[in-house]
């Protein structure tokens, strides 16, 4: 524009920033920053010129000349709403969800009825995994604005996110009658569908948008989960791999084919994919960016003289399950320290093939020693290069504490001639799959009829008062921990003969430390477990009990029934005990032996 090239030194201020906005409007912002800045050399003060300069700025890509424009806004107004909008964008882009948060909260004692500060504080709150706060705040959006469509689906998403299915099922329809024609809003009910495993309607929203729209990468991506669900994995694996084609960066898409990748046995691809897991929301707040490097086993990051901080991410069960690896670190010459929650510390300690083999273990939240790399724990099959035939771990590589286990057999003392079975039915609610994986009691009612069985609780949480409505017809003993220390559940797990559970920590726990344990499988089971197995190459002493549909536990509770009579028909023989001995004087010896069955489920 030629006014910019040969600028009038006498154009008033407002003059700048008329052209400046006409400017941005056409997309030319680069000159529309300059317009700005004239304009501010003529009026060092006025706030809007600073708050015009870090619009143009930020659209540029010239982050801190914006920041430092919107500041100056603030400083020469303080109470200016839109700027602390912006600067607030600004800081959400750079992923930095609480001060961008606090900014938009800044907007609203500015201006009480600022709707889009309440969507983008919704938006911040949904990052920072607080989704009560997101729900309220963008359903506040809604009600100042009607005809905010933005702020009703990223209310659907919070909804999603605080596991109200039906809630978000609502919201999404409701979009579509508003909004038709925008494609994201029936990907968000086919995602309300999947997650009440209403999986053929949640596939069929996904092809309608991919009818319309058969190059987005999302649709395609979500489709994948969504057959997968349904256990077509070759079709799953076709339309995530589409997926990455249109967009290689795709977490979910990516994610999702690890997944199958994984749960077919094909690891050289699983677990390359599986570091996408970070581009998920609910794994994002896992992520620990630390300034030292990610050890990847590469041959430029060796180890010798180094130390290298090992750190759990997820839940107590995977963290029992890889912290086998440390035995791979044996003679590279590494100082490990070893970063776990605080409930496994202890048993992790004591265990003679992995407490030895750490410099220092440590509770998540202490203060951490100086290292040189760090490395997640479910990261260290990539950087060994995990196959299936060469997982570390065969033997039991987590024990009891032997004069625990003593205490507990005094307890918990065996009835002569009973067997002892410890049941687990429930994981821990907050798992966003675990209505999938979990199962009422009740639904194992057919084991109490069986004789000569002695049950004992492994349930901690809500799930175990159950055991109060059906006491009469389901006698069971509680020996879960009231601590919440697995060391003090793995010595009362030793004193069984077997452990029952769902895919919970309990069931890595026991295959850890190398007890009979049978495992009760949803109809997709989770990757871990593989596929069409009734065997685990990761816990060799595990049974697996799969659905054989969606939601049918009546088979796999008969399967067990069928299995337990069996065993309790077995030669008479003596049980061995690895985690120590079962005290002579309090009952005589097992009358049953541990049989494993060649019969698949």
């Amino acid at each position: 524009m030629q006014l910019l090239k040969q600028p009038f030194p006498t154009a008033p201020a407002a003059s700048y920033l008329t052209a400046g906005n006409l400017l941005c409007r056409k997309g030319r912002f680069s000159e529309a920053l300059q317009a700005f800045a004239l304009g501010i050399r003529t009026a060092p003060k006025d706030p809007i010129l600073y708050f015009s300069f870090g619009v143009a700025a930020h659209l540029l890509g010239r982050l801190r000349e914006a920041k430092a424009a919107y500041r100056t806004a603030l400083l020469l107004r303080p109470n200016f709403a839109e700027v602390q909008l912006h600067l607030g964008n600004l800081l959400y882009d750079e992923g930095r969800y609480l001060p961008a948060a606090a900014s938009y909260w800044q907007a609203i004692q500015s201006k009480p009825h600022f709707a889009k500060a309440y969507c983008n504080l919704g938006n911040a709150m949904l990052a920072l995994g607080r989704t009560p706060e997101a729900v309220a705040c963008l359903s506040r959006a809604i009600a100042l604005d009607p005809e905010m469509h933005k702020a009703r689906h990223n209310l659907g998403n919070a909804l999603l996110a605080s596991r109200q299915y039906e809630s978000a099922e609502e919201c999404f329809r409701k979009l579509l009658c508003l909004d038709p024609e925008q494609s994201e809003h029936p990907i968000g009910l086919g995602n309300s569908l999947l997650q009440q495993c209403r999986t053929a309607e949640a596939e069929e929203c996904y092809r309608s948008v991919l009818r319309k729209h058969p190059d987005l990468a999302i649709a395609h991506a979500n489709l994948a989960n969504a057959l997968l669900e349904q256990g077509k994995p070759e079709e799953s694996k076709h339309h995530a791999r589409w997926a990455i084609e249109l967009d290689p960066t795709s977490a979910g898409a990516n994610y999702n084919l690890a997944l199958s990748c994984l749960r077919e046995g094909n690891y050289l691809e699983g677990w390359r994919r599986h570091e996408f897991r970070w581009g998920f929301r609910e794994l994002h707040l896992w992520q620990r960016n630390f300034p030292q490097p990610q050890w990847t086993g590469q041959p430029d990051q060796p180890l010798k003289g180094k130390t290298i901080l090992l750190h759990a991410e997820q839940g107590m069960g995977d963290t029992i399950q890889f912290v086998r690896y440390l035995s791979l670190f044996a003679g590279s010459g590494a100082g490990i320290l070893l970063e776990v929650q605080p409930s496994l510390k202890r048993l992790i300690e004591q265990s003679p093939q992995t407490g030895p083999l750490a410099a220092c273990i440590l509770s998540r939240g202490e203060q951490l020693p100086k290292f040189d790399y760090h490395c997640p724990l479910m990261s260290l099959p990539l950087a060994f290069k995990t196959m299936l035939e060469s997982i570390p771990g065969q033997r039991a590589y987590l024990q009891a504490d032997s004069a625990e286990v003593t205490a507990a057999w005094r307890a918990y003392p065996r009835r002569q001639g009973r067997l002892r079975v410890g049941l687990a039915w429930a994981g821990n609610p907050n798992f966003k799959r675990d209505k999938r994986r979990s199962i009422p009691l009740e639904a194992l009612m057919p084991l109490a009829g069986l004789p000569q069985v002695d049950f004992f609780s492994l349930q901690n949480g809500e799930a175990a008062r159950q055991m109060d409505a059906l006491k009469e017809r389901f006698p069971i003993r509680d020996a879960a921990s009231t601590s919440k220390d697995f060391a003090a559940t793995a010595a009362r797990m030793a004193t069984l003969d077997l452990v029952i559970s769902v895919d919970t920590a309990i069931a890595h726990l026991a295959g850890a430390m190398e007890l009979p344990v049978w495992v009760l499988l949803p109809h997709q089971a989770d990757w871990r477990w593989l596929a069409d197995r009734s065997d685990s190459p990761w816990y060799p002493t595990a049974q697996l009990f799969r659905q054989p549909a969606p939601g049918d536990w009546e088979s796999v509770a008969a399967a067990l029934c069928r299995q337990l009579q069996s065993f309790n028909q077995a030669p008479v023989k003596s049980l061995p005990k690895k985690n120590g001995p079962e005290p002579e004087e309090q009952s005589g010896p097992s009358e049953r032996c541990w049989r494993t069955s060649e019969k698949k489920n």
